[in-house]
């Protein structure tokens, strides 16, 4: 996999070339890295309508992700054995999907902003919190398996799919409703 890094150097476009370090906007095989953002003239925005595909993605520290609606779709982890890393900021609506078909890890404890909904969506893929997860809208689990580890887990609208949610020693909260095919929760608390 290639570390591709973004030095927004054109504009605040995602899709635009020339604001990659490799000089090629990511592809579903590379490992996007979005530094400090004071290391950078431009905050990456995510554009078009069209999901972004990634192998797997980290914001730094001071980083920032702009959403706009759009969708990022992971592939894989990287080598540390995240899909998703987020210690910087997410402005705007940000949509994750995430196709990884191994055991993997998220940390989605981002220093402003939150994920606005997340799909779990390959048939293999075991997806492992390892911080708080608060999501915004929806936590769908299409396929797979969503592992809270302990950590808490907010749901502002709704958990779905046919997937396995598992909950062992967490306090899961949802406000709308649940209707994920198998939910495991063992000395955890349900909110809902």
């Amino acid at each position: 996999m290639t570390v591709v890094t973004w030095d927004g150097s054109s504009d605040v476009n995602w899709d635009t070339d020339a604001n990659w370090d490799t000089g090629t906007a990511p592809t579903s095989s590379d490992d996007v890295v979005i530094p400090d953002a004071s290391t950078t003239p431009n905050d990456c925005t995510l554009n078009g309508s069209s999901p972004k595909n990634v192998n797997s993605i980290t914001v730094a520290t001071g980083g920032i992700i702009v959403g706009a609606g759009c969708s990022i779709r992971i592939y894989g982890e990287n080598g540390s054995g995240f899909a998703a890393d987020f210690d910087g900021e997410i402005s705007g609506v940000l949509n994750l999907e995430i196709k990884t078909a191994t055991t993997t890890s998220i940390d989605m404890t981002a220093s402003s902003g939150k994920v606005h909904d997340l799909t779990i969506n390959h048939a293999s893929s075991i997806v492992n919190a390892e911080t708080t997860v608060d999501i915004t809208g929806t936590l769908n689990i299409t396929l797979g398996t969503f592992k809270t580890n302990g950590n808490v887990l907010t749901v502002a609208e709704s958990i779905s799919g046919n997937g396995t949610l598992t909950a062992s020693t967490s306090t899961v909260t949802v406000t709308g409703q649940t209707t994920v095919a198998t939910v495991n929760i063992t000395t955890g608390t349900y909110n809902y």
